[in-house]
């Protein structure tokens, strides 16, 4: 069956805000509804962190395995390493493909770099590559020192040699890389080698999963805390909330509100559809399933 509800407005002293709220949020039986939008620094902050943290524990899950040491550090310090790691290893994998196909650029045309072609300009000689259809390479005059340096299919990749910097070939010039093949190869090496220490980092840090899940769980409560403060109406000396609750709870409510020093208003609630729904099932459903979801209660 539908709990009715009772609608509760209390009105407290902005210096006893904070203590008003703790002791509402240890209370649990009201459903908060909020006066003003509930976005603030304190929130997005907040909001920021919940979302790291979600992604730390994502990241985590990917590598856990049966670990078990315990974690130490701190929560916060976690998910800043988890997630610069994570970040770092994305950062590696996007740059290990363009490093092969840098090497594979060398495997076409040799080890040649763009310092070696800075090093004939300084000579007077001007080398530039080029990639042209085989028939079209086959009627290139003779005055030009143009060297084939491999064939594939119907391709020519063709070198111009020229004492002259304007002189060129009417295809379409092929760029040099700026580093060096040995280069590359070390780099290449050094970047599959990070990913298996990132890797090992990550492993590593899998045992703080569970002090993550309190870290985020807490900071859903503080978040949730910030957004019933902001939210409430707020006069010049004093602050205001509106909330919900079972008429069922209404006495131990009573018990409790009348040893704050809050003025406090009770009303009916007019329309049902205004107040937050809760269901309770018979005692026969209650032994099959105990959890009785009550949406909405002040944080705690």
């Amino acid at each position: 069956m539908i709990v009715p509800m009772k609608k509760i407005t209390l009105l407290v002293s902005n210096r006893g805000c904070e203590s008003a709220l703790k002791k509402l949020r240890q209370a649990g039986v009201l459903h908060i509804e909020h006066f003003r939008p509930v976005a603030g620094d304190d929130t997005s902050s907040l909001e920021g962190k919940r979302e790291e943290a979600a992604r730390a524990l994502d990241i985590l899950h990917a590598w856990e395995e049966e670990n078990r040491s315990q974690f130490h550090g701190k929560p916060e310090e976690a998910v800043k390493k988890i997630l610069s790691l994570h970040k770092e290893k994305q950062n590696v994998e996007n740059r290990i493909p363009q490093l092969e196909q840098s090497l594979t650029w060398y495997d076409t045309w040799g080890n040649i770099s763009s310092g070696d072609i800075s090093y004939l300009q300084q000579a007077g000689i001007f080398l530039k590559l080029y990639v042209c259809p085989k028939k079209e390479f086959k009627k290139l005059s003779h005055d030009s020192l143009v060297v084939s340096a491999k064939e594939k299919g119907n391709s020519v990749y063709a070198a111009l040699l020229s004492y002259e910097r304007q002189e060129a070939l009417p295809f379409s010039e092929v760029g040099v890389p700026e580093s060096r093949r040995q280069d590359i190869e070390g780099e290449l090496a050094r970047s599959k080698a990070r990913l298996d220490e990132i890797a090992k980092e990550l492993t590593g840090l899998t045992p703080c999963s569970s002090e993550l899940i309190k870290y985020q769980k807490a900071i859903e409560k503080e978040l949730e805390f910030n957004q019933v403060r902001n939210g409430m109406g707020k006069e010049e000396r004093f602050s205001y909330l509106k909330g919900f609750c079972p008429q069922e709870k209404m006495s131990s409510f009573l018990g409790f509100i009348k040893r704050q020093p809050w003025a406090y208003t009770i009303e009916e609630v007019d329309d049902p559809q205004d107040a937050p729904m809760l269901i309770k099932s018979p005692r026969w459903i209650q032994n099959i399933n105990p959890v009785s979801p009550f949406m909405g209660s002040v944080p705690g």
